[in-house]
């Protein structure tokens, strides 16, 4: 199946925010984990090595998240310079984009 600049587009403007938001949904869920792990640790005096290697796993998972989250937002700016190079986009309909500051703090 082939699909048409139109019908490209359409699915991206839909896929592309849901994605990012599905990593956002994950950051939340992890980090709540995360605060979950700590405060029973503490709570319930379960220190030791088999504690701190599940909080340093989790932890990688949460940076790991942040990365994606980053490359995320950097083919979102790349999809977006597409549509307005193809004529069929504004790079102000972005609300992320729309600070080049973030954009370039972003892409570094």
């Amino acid at each position: 199946m082939t699909m048409n600049t139109q019908s490209a587009l359409a699915r991206l403007t839909r896929q592309v925010p849901q994605a990012e938001q599905d990593i956002d949904q994950a950051l939340i869920s992890l980090s709540s984990l995360l605060t979950t792990m700590v405060t029973a640790r503490r709570d319930t005096e379960t220190g030791g090595l088999n504690s701190q290697v599940a909080v340093q796993q989790v932890s990688r998972a949460i940076e790991e998240l942040v990365s994606a989250s980053n490359e995320m937002a950097r083919a979102h700016g790349s999809l977006s310079k597409i549509a307005v190079e193809k004529g069929v986009g504004d790079m102000t309909e972005c609300p992320k984009w729309k600070n080049s500051d973030t954009q370039d703090k972003i892409a570094a």
